[in-house]
């Protein structure tokens, strides 16, 4: 068997009372770097945290304004104001167009406020913008009020009136397409931007453009479903397009868009269902019992004009209206044995029907006004052909086609607008709203005492009233 080795240890030798303490010093060194290290990282990682917290918890959650009892939160209005503000964004821009393709000045204004209003749109720091929260505080008032009312807008009546609107869109952008212009303004139409109107509801951002009368189509809810994601996609691809490669004109950075397609989605739907409720509202505050009323009529004319210059003597003047008065005599004569009123407005009449139609239909006594008609519109009976009338213009024989009361409808439309303004301002102070922070006042200008103006600029004081004596 092989033989053990023997493995020798040798111990140091103890340390001295010197060296020990030395070691304690270091090994006390040791730890404290070690704390200290571990101490920062903490701090570190608390701040991180916090920030985090800070950054995703406490600033989206924050409260912004207080509705009643509903809070809007940063995070809702941070959606709502970045949409807001590319729409308002790409109206400007197309305003802006517009001027270029009239060769009016005034687009570069527009260009200008695209820039602020996509500098805007990409500032987390932005401070709170009171105009658009104040329309996000009258949609949560205007759905909590008809709610209490019994009034509804559900998906389906959403989903059709938005199809509606992206089905007259399209036909006017196919109808209006814009020339390009050969100008020296910096504005040159890139592209048609008519197809797509700005579909922030009640919102002051863009006004959707003027549609020809048509008749409104008619969706099954599948349709306008399918016509809603369409045109939501279509219409988020061009913000998404505008924001992130802008036109040349737009002298700003490019940026990516704020907002995803959820986002946008919510805020058109959110927009539509106030609008819904706000017409509905409307209708209720101002029923059409009492709607303002208006006189219309159908009439014609044969119209002789008679032009006065402004230089003319009287004697002139006189002569003229004779003459004027002498063939709209003749031409009356020719009714009287039987001449067709209509072939004598045709062949006789002076009256430019280019800027001044016949057969214009049922119209308010403001248009006849215009034709300086308007005392034989409204006095005349229906289907009698009056007698020679002399107004400012010449003279005329009008023949007054029919004649009606009707609903003023833009006064209605001014009147129902008006009761909802009013009726937001008493739900605001019934209920309660509070803005977080509240908006800074605008400061009064002061007053200054008269007495302390120089003579040259206090007010002059009223002439003592004449005392008649009495006898």
């Amino acid at each position: 068997m092989p033989k053990e080795r023997k493995t020798t240890i040798q111990h140091g030798a103890p340390m001295t009372k010197r060296q020990r303490a030395r070691w304690e010093q270091e090994q006390l060194k040791q730890r404290r770097v070690i704390f200290g290290v571990a101490g920062v990282l903490a701090v570190v990682v608390v701040l991180l945290i916090a920030g985090i917290l800070w950054d995703k918890v406490f600033v989206p959650n924050r409260t912004v304004a207080k509705v009643g009892t509903t809070e809007i939160s940063n995070a809702e209005y941070q959606r709502y104001r970045k949409v807001a503000q590319a729409q308002a964004a790409y109206a400007n821009y197309s305003t802006a167009l517009q001027f270029a393709q009239y060769q009016q000045s005034g687009g570069q204004d527009f260009l200008t406020q695209v820039e602020e209003n996509i500098k805007a749109l990409n500032d987390k720091n932005a401070p709170l913008d009171y105009s658009i929260l104040n329309q996000m505080i009258d949609n949560r008032l205007v759905e909590l009020g008809t709610a209490d009312m019994g009034i509804t807008a559900t998906d389906e009546q959403i989903n059709q009136k938005l199809a509606e609107q992206f089905a007259a869109q399209q036909q006017t952008s196919t109808m209006n397409v814009p020339t390009p212009v050969t100008s020296t303004d910096s504005l040159t139409p890139t592209s048609d931007l008519s197809g797509t109107s700005d579909l922030s509801g009640t919102s002051d951002l863009s006004a959707t453009a003027a549609l020809s009368p048509t008749a409104t189509p008619t969706f099954t809810a599948a349709e306008a479903q399918n016509s809603v994601e369409i045109g939501l996609t279509n219409y988020f691809g061009t913000l998404r397009e505008f924001i992130e490669t802008p036109p040349q004109q737009i002298q700003i950075a490019t940026s990516k868009l704020p907002f995803t397609y959820d986002d946008f989605k919510a805020y058109v739907i959110q927009q539509e269902r106030a609008d819904l409720l706000r017409s509905e509202l409307g209708k209720k505050l101002k029923p059409e019992a009492e709607a303002p009323k208006q006189v219309v009529a159908d009439a014609d004319q044969i119209f002789i004009q008679v032009t006065v210059p402004p230089t003319a003597t009287e004697e002139l003047s006189a002569t003229l209206w004779a003459e004027g008065r002498e063939r709209i005599q003749a031409i009356q004569q020719k009714l009287d044995k039987g001449a067709s009123f209509d072939d004598l407005m045709q062949s006789d009449s002076e009256l430019d029907t280019a800027s001044q139609p016949t057969n214009t239909g049922l119209q308010p006594l403001s248009y006849w006004d215009s034709l300086s008609i308007t005392q034989p519109i409204s006095t005349q009976e229906v289907g009698v052909i009056g007698e020679p009338y002399r107004s400012p213009l010449g003279w005329h024989i009008v023949r007054v086609n029919e004649r009606t009361e009707q609903t003023d409808q833009q006064a209605w439309e001014d009147s129902r607008g008006q009761a909802i303004a009013d009726w937001l301002k008493e739900q605001r102070e019934k209920i309660g709203v509070e803005l977080f922070p509240a908006p800074t006042p605008t400061p009064a200008p002061p007053t200054i005492d008269p007495a302390l103006l120089p003579p040259s600029e206090a007010p002059s004081e009223a002439p003592p009233a004449e005392v008649t004596p009495t006898p």
